[in-house]
Order: structure tokens, then C-alpha cells, then sequence
């Protein structure tokens, strides 16, 4: 394969990722919630436990992290998107895209603890209208380990917004320039202006600044 192919494959990689980068950022975004919530309950637990308790019940991933993850992904998926946080690209993240991201987590976090608050409350709020018939022990009975809520919110907060500065580290630092792809650029100017100059070409890759030459 000679280099035209490969810079060829990589632009037509480049280009659908273009065309598809609302569906590739809800995708993403599905997968950060879920690394989150997984992550709270396993720093709740000290990384021990997942799978069965001390007594042989079934472990914390089965008592509370698959049986609420639907519910917090979508309180999450469902905010986010109200908020119009799948837009834009995460090139270009800024510190106002990172507020908002902190904005959305909050408000997740509230819509997640009325969902667990109304489950762990289900069988006295019925009995409270005359349902006292009705039988209702979440989670196998266990207590739910309330750190798991706010770890859970500072997770968010953190994988997304680093998710976020990864791309743009990765498209101004590190992703290489192709050779020969991007025209040579000669800077006529010394001092603060001509290394601001250079700094900004830099990371968008359309020039390469090959020298500069003061006045």
C-alpha cells in the first residue's frame, strides 16, 4: 500500500466520521454514562464485591448497577441532549462547553436520585393511598450505598470533559501532519505577534510555518 492509499483511506475514514459525528457522539456519551455508573460502585465497594456479597447474595453489579443503569443512562442520554450537548465538535472544546457539561451532570444527578428515591420509597407511598396489600423490596433488601450517587455525578463530570480534551489534545498535539499534504508557510515577523501567528496555524494542521523571518 503506497502512501496515496493510505492518505486516501484515512481521509475517507476522516470524512465519515464527519458524516456520522452526532450519532458517534451519542454513542460515546451512552458509554461514558455507563463507565461512570460502574466506576461509582466500584470505589464505593473498594473494587470488592462485584459479583457476590461476603454472605454469597449476588454482588453489588447485579443488586444495583445493572438493575438501575437503563434508568441512569437514559436520565443522563435524556439531559444531555435537552441541553444540546451531542452537537459540536469536540475539537473544539472550550471552557464553556465544559460548564455545561458540569450543568448537565448536575441535573442528571438530581433526575437519578428521584428515580431512587421514588424506588426505595415505593411500597410506603402505596400504603400511604391504602395499598397495603402491595409488597415491594428493592434491591434484594440491601442498603443502597448513597456515595455511589455523587461519585457517579463527579464521574460524569470527569470521563466526559476529559473524553472532550482528549480530542482536542489529540488533533492539536498529537495527531502527526501528513507529509507533503499540507502546503509549506513562511512567517515574515518576529516577536509576539509572529509566535502567535505560529501557534495558531499549528494545531489546525492547513499550514506547516517552515521558518520565520524577522522584519
Amino acid at each position: 500500500m503506497n502512501v496515496d492509499e493510505t492518505t486516501n483511506q484515512k481521509l475517507n475514514l476522516t470524512g465519515w466520521a464527519r458524516g456520522h459525528r452526532v450519532s458517534l457522539a451519542a454513542l460515546a456519551h451512552v458509554a461514558l454514562f455507563a463507565l461512570s455508573w460502574l466506576t461509582a460502585f466500584a470505589l464505593a465497594y473498594n473494587f470488592q464485591q462485584t459479583l457476590s456479597f461476603k454472605d454469597g447474595s449476588p454482588g453489588w453489579f447485579w443488586t444495583f448497577f445493572l438493575p438501575l443503569l437503563p434508568i441512569v443512562v437514559t436520565a443522563k442520554f435524556c439531559t444531555f441532549l435537552a441541553m444540546g450537548l451531542h452537537r459540536g465538535s469536540w475539537r473544539y472544546v472550550s471552557m464553556r462547553d465544559l460548564i455545561h457539561v458540569t450543568h448537565a451532570s448536575w441535573w442528571s444527578f438530581v433526575w437519578i436520585f428521584l428515580a431512587y428515591y421514588t424506588i426505595a420509597n415505593l411500597e410506603p407511598g402505596a400504603r400511604l393511598l391504602g395499598h397495603d396489600e402491595f409488597t415491594f423490596i428493592p434491591f434484594g433488601g440491601r442498603n443502597f450505598p448513597d456515595s455511589a450517587l455523587l461519585l457517579d455525578f463527579a464521574g460524569t463530570i470527569a470521563l466526559v470533559c476529559g473524553a472532550r480534551i482528549a480530542v482536542r489534545l489529540y488533533h492539536e498535539e498529537v495527531q502527526p501532519v501528513l507529509e507533503g499534504s499540507a502546503p509549506k508557510l513562511l512567517i515574515v515577523g518576529a516577536g509576539n505577534a509572529g509566535e502567535n501567528v505560529v501557534r495558531e496555524i499549528l494545531p489546525t494542521g492547513a499550514r506547516v510555518p517552515s521558518g520565520r523571518i524577522p522584519r
